[in-house]
């Protein structure tokens, strides 16, 4: 009997750790989404980003996006990876990291605490291949630390996981934009469509 309880149990267990790792969210995200502006009541350029809570239990992440975006009217047909190739070293701004990497204009995020954005900010992640760069399988920024996410897949079509640092209570969607890519943040007047992100929360298992 008692073996059979045990079993129950872990099969109770597993099911609701499926569940939990099954709950999505689906999203649009503007163009306009101000990466920088997470946290804030209103955004100093473009709109605000994306905001989505993160449960007390759920500390991973997994995205899907679909659709066309671009930093310049409609010049650029994107999709969340962004320019290939296009250098990016963008400022931090309000107590919010900033932001580099090898792709411009690409999908990304920012976790926050109940608090406001806290100064200093927290280092820069480098999204180049001679550093984090973008096929890693899994990711552990810190609170207020920008995240390359693009189509949420390493090149050899891996789908990658983000985990929300200790304290996290919301992830912001959003995009790094600057004139030229580079200095400090803004440059949203002239961005064009949105993309649909889907976005699988749950407890998923580093490899």
């Amino acid at each position: 009997m008692k073996l059979s309880l045990t079993i129950i149990t872990t099969c109770i267990a597993l099911t609701s750790q499926a569940a939990l790792a099954a709950k999505s969210v689906s999203v649009e995200v503007l163009s306009t989404a101000n990466i920088f502006a997470a946290g804030s009541v209103s955004p100093f350029a473009g709109t605000l980003p994306i905001m989505i809570s993160v449960p007390k239990h759920s500390s991973g992440f997994r995205f899907e996006g679909t659709g066309s975006v671009s930093p310049y009217y409609s010049l650029y047909d994107l999709g969340p990876e962004g320019i290939v190739g296009q250098t990016t070293s963008i400022n931090s701004y309000g107590g919010i990291s900033g932001y580099a990497g090898d792709y411009g204009f690409p999908l990304v995020g920012v976790f926050l605490s109940n608090s406001e954005p806290q100064f200093p900010p927290p280092a820069t992640l480098v999204f180049s291949t001679n550093s984090v760069g973008r096929n890693f399988t899994s990711l552990f920024p810190a609170i207020g630390q920008v995240f390359f996410i693009g189509d949420g897949k390493t090149d050899n079509n891996i789908t990658q996981t983000f985990y929300a640092p200790s304290g996290a209570t919301r992830l912001y969607l959003g995009f790094p934009d600057a004139p030229d890519f580079a200095g400090d943040p803004g440059n949203y007047f002239d961005n064009y469509g949105s993309l649909s992100i889907q976005v699988k929360i749950g407890k998923f298992h580093t490899k």
